[in-house]
């Protein structure tokens, strides 16, 4: 870590903490949501330390935007694991999962300084609000270090997708695939699976697990972290590779679940790192037949939530999204 960037994060941090409850304000039904995922997922965590958690992942969320104006940032990430990855990446495709952790959008700055051609897999609406931005991530890490790396983002949610992300690997791109994002409510449910996250079940997709099936690619695990404000971090888990001893919807499944026990165990011990508490309902929501909610049984009367915000207790609605204030 270098002491510019030292004070490039001081000074993210004084604006944050002195704009906090001016931002708090816009911000009060993204935290009812939080405080409920959390509730369902980690129902152990009181909610009076929710805020903290919130507060926390918004200032985590700031930095991974800061972080992708400095072309040079890649530079100064602490790189761990199986790094062995990034040069075999060079010569044979991988598939690298990752999740929306940290500063998410730094192994995309890594891949494209060290020359590895890759192209992003998202949603159509990741696109729409983040596309632009990796492109214009891209050009400015190629610019400042004269890369060849090439870029691109195909959509996950076309019917040619599969197709479209084999030949990717055929043309020598690898692929990076925010796992956790890749999620549609509205998927049939031969393309999802059911499986144990935290304390409930989630709905998502198993079809990159498929992919490195039908291609032979190699799928590779990464975390990015921020640690003590001022570090960021990107570990490279051991390579997954096929398995085909066994049919290919077995290996998806197993291989799929086993990339969520993965972050379920990383979100436990990092919880303001994970930034799909702010979504994580909806990939609940097949679950949700005729919009009833699933809640426990202690609390199944009643649709609300008891949440902690701005020093004063109050009800949430997951359904309505509407909040009732009471005393405490």
């Amino acid at each position: 870590m270098s002491e510019n960037y030292k004070s490039f994060v001081d000074e993210y941090k004084t604006y944050f903490d002195l704009k906090f409850d001016e931002l708090a304000m816009n911000y009060e039904t993204e935290f009812m949501q939080v405080s409920t995922n959390l509730q369902y997922l980690i129902p152990s965590i009181p909610i009076e330390s929710h805020e903290e958690i919130f507060k926390k992942m918004l200032f985590e969320q700031l930095m991974a935007q800061a972080d992708i104006n400095l072309p040079n940032i890649s530079e100064h990430i602490i790189i761990e694991g199986f790094t062995d990855s990034l040069d075999a990446a060079k010569s044979k495709p991988t598939i690298f999962c990752t999740y929306h952790l940290g500063s998410y959008r730094l192994i995309a700055s890594l891949l494209a300084r060290l020359g590895i051609a890759f192209t992003i897999v998202m949603s159509d609406q990741g696109i729409k609000d983040l596309g632009e931005e990796f492109y214009d991530l891209n050009n400015k890490v190629k610019s400042h270090y004269n890369s060849t790396s090439e870029f691109n983002i195909i959509s996950a949610e076309k019917p040619s997708s599969i197709l479209s992300m084999i030949r990717a690997l055929k043309n020598k791109h690898s692929l990076l695939v925010y796992i956790d994002g890749n999620i549609g409510s509205n998927e049939s449910t031969e393309s999802l699976i059911e499986l144990n996250f935290l304390n409930s079940k989630i709905f998502c997709r198993k079809g990159i697990a498929t992919l490195s099936y039908l291609s032979k690619a190699p799928i590779v695990p990464v975390f990015a972290e921020r640690r003590n404000n001022y570090e960021n971090a990107l570990k490279f888990l051991k390579p997954i590779l096929p398995n085909y001893s066994i049919e290919r919807d077995e290996y998806s499944k197993a291989t799929t679940k086993r990339l969520f026990n993965i972050l379920s165990v990383f979100v436990k011990n990092n919880l303001s790192n994970w930034e799909g508490w702010l979504y994580v309902h909806k990939f609940m929501k097949p679950i949700l037949q005729s919009q009833e909610i699933c809640l426990k049984e202690s609390v199944r009367n009643s649709p609300f939530f008891k949440v902690y915000w701005q020093k004063e207790y109050a009800l949430f609605d997951p359904r309505t999204y509407i909040v009732y204030h009471i005393e405490n």
